[in-house]
Order: C-alpha cells, then structure tokens, then sequence
C-alpha cells in the first residue's frame, strides 16, 4: 500500500502556559489566601490587645476590694478603655471626651453597657458611686474591648457628629 501516507500523530499538548481559567483560579485562590492571613492577623492582634487588658481590669478589681475607693476603681477602668482606644486608634477624639459625651460616643460603638455601669463611667471618676457593681463594671468593659475593633473605631470617628442622649 504505497499510496497511503504514513499517520502523523499531533503533538502533545504542553502543560505550560495554562489556559486562562487555571490563570483565573490560581488569582482566586491567592486572593483568598490572603485575605485568610489578613483576617487572621487581626484576629490574633485583637486578641493580643485585649488580653492586655484583663491585667489592667484585674489590678483595678483588687484595689478597688483593698480601698473600696469607688472613685479610682471608676477612673481605672475609664483609664482601660482609653488606653485600649489609644492602642487601637491613636487619632480618635474619643480620647478627650468625658462624662456622658464619654459615655454616650461608647456606646454607639458597642452597646453593651448597662445603664450602672454608664453612670459608673460618666460619674464615677468625680464622685462616690452608689450603685457600684465592681465584677459587673469590668465585666462589660472587657466585653466592650472585645466587641470593638479598629474598623469600629475608625467607622464611627468617620461619621460621628458630638449629640447627647438626654443625661445631664
């Protein structure tokens, strides 16, 4: 059979480049995999950073058993809570508030403070607190660290206007 030509077979199909869907899936899944490492870092930077304040809460829970001095106890968790912002956000105004603006401007950020321990953190500084609820009080500013994080921070210092709730 001399008029049949022999059979050329095509060539192999190369593994490089890949076609543009292998390109697409590989960009997703590097894209994900760093949003993974970013999420995690804040995660663990969050942490870190509230860890660092049960040291403090704890040392203001035992003076204020050794003192009973209702006064510091109340400007050493307001002395917490604005270390922790200061950490968090250096360039908050929340740092130079006071009493109920204080007060007022965190809950906005996270309302989980009863209304003892807002008074607490208003008032307490300057005079004797008569519903003070020491184990309660720290308690809620733990919480409150571990409920805000920066983008909070950052979120109501970028649409906060100064209003009051009615306290005086």
């Amino acid at each position: 059979m001399p008029e049949f030509a022999d059979i050329i077979e095509p060539a192999a199909v190369t593994w490089w480049p890949p076609a543009w869907g292998w390109w697409l899936v590989a960009l997703i899944a590097i894209v994900m995999v760093a949003a993974v490492i970013a999420l995690v870092t804040l995660w663990f930077r969050q942490r870190r950073i509230v860890s660092m304040t049960r040291p403090l809460l704890t040392e203001a829970l035992e003076r204020y058993r050794k003192e009973e001095n209702s006064e510091v106890f109340c400007r050493d968790l307001n002395q917490t809570l604005k270390r922790y912002i200061a950490y968090q956000h250096p360039q908050s105004d929340l740092l130079a508030r006071t009493g109920y603006e204080w007060t007022d401007a965190l809950t906005q950020i996270a309302d989980i403070f009863s209304d003892d321990t807002i008074q607490a953190l208003a008032q307490g500084p300057y005079r004797p607190t008569e519903r003070l609820r020491p184990e309660q009080h720290a308690l809620e500013v733990r919480e409150w660290c571990a409920r805000c994080s920066i983008s909070a921070l950052k979120k109501w210092s970028a649409t906060t206007t100064i209003k009051g709730n009615g306290h005086a």
